[in-house]
C-alpha cells in the first residue's frame, strides 16, 4: 500500500503505539537464523518460495527467466536476515493479533495493490482496506503471488500513474 502514514496522528495524552508482543511458536533463535534461511533458500528452494515469500511455485516456473532471476535476487537479498529479526518478530506479532487502524481518517491518495493468490491470504483484507480509505484506489491481480511474478511492469506502470497524478486532485470522498 502506498501511503505516507499508516498510522493516523495520536492525540494529545494516546500512548505511542507498542506492537503486541510475538507469538511463542516461533523460536527466537530460529526466527532470525541466516544459516538456516540460507539452507532453506539452497536446498529446498521451491518451500522458501511458498512458506517463506508467498509466491505459488508454478508462477515462478512458468515465469520468464529474468523474471525467475529478479525472484531469486529478491529471495538472496533478504539475508542477513539476522539483522531484520525485529522487523519479523513485529509482523509475526501484527498477523498474530491485527490491530484495529482508523482507516477513515487517512485523507491522501492512496493506491492499494493486491494479488489474489498471494499465499499470505492478504488479497479480501486488501481490497476492504481500501474500501475504508476515502478514494484509495484498489488494483488487483489474478497471479503473481506476494513479489507480483510476471506483473513487475503492470505494477511499476500503476504506482508510475499513481505517483504522477495531479498535486490537486484529490481523493473521492477526501476530508
Amino acid at each position: 500500500m502506498l501511503v505516507p502514514a499508516v498510522f493516523p496522528p495520536r492525540r494529545a495524552g494516546e500512548p505511542q503505539y507498542q506492537p503486541p508482543a510475538p507469538p511463542r511458536f516461533v523460536p527466537d533463535w530460529m526466527l532470525g537464523s541466516d544459516l538456516l534461511f540460507w539452507l532453506n533458500l539452497k536446498l529446498a528452494r521451491d518451500i522458501a518460495l511458498e512458506r517463506r515469500f508467498a509466491v505459488p511455485v508454478r508462477d515462478f516456473e512458468s515465469a520468464p527467466p529474468d523474471e525467475q532471476e529478479r525472484i531469486l535476487r529478491v529471495m538472496r537479498n533478504t539475508l542477513p536476515l539476522s539483522q531484520r529479526r525485529k522487523g519479523l518478530r513485529n509482523d509475526l506479532a501484527t498477523v498474530a493479533s491485527p490491530r484495529h487502524h482508523e482507516l477513515e481518517r487517512i485523507a491522501v491518495p492512496t493506491l492499494v495493490i493486491a494479488i489474489e493468490n498471494d499465499l499470505f491470504g492478504i488479497y479480501e483484507s486488501s481490497r476492504d482496506v481500501a474500501q475504508r480509505i476515502p478514494g484509495a484506489r484498489f488494483v488487483g491481480f489474478p497471479t503473481g503471488g506476494h513479489l507480483w511474478v510476471g506483473r513487475q511492469n503492470e505494477v511499476i506502470s500503476e504506482v508510475t500513474a499513481f505517483l504522477n497524478r495531479r498535486e490537486h486532485e484529490k481523493p473521492r470522498g477526501a476530508r
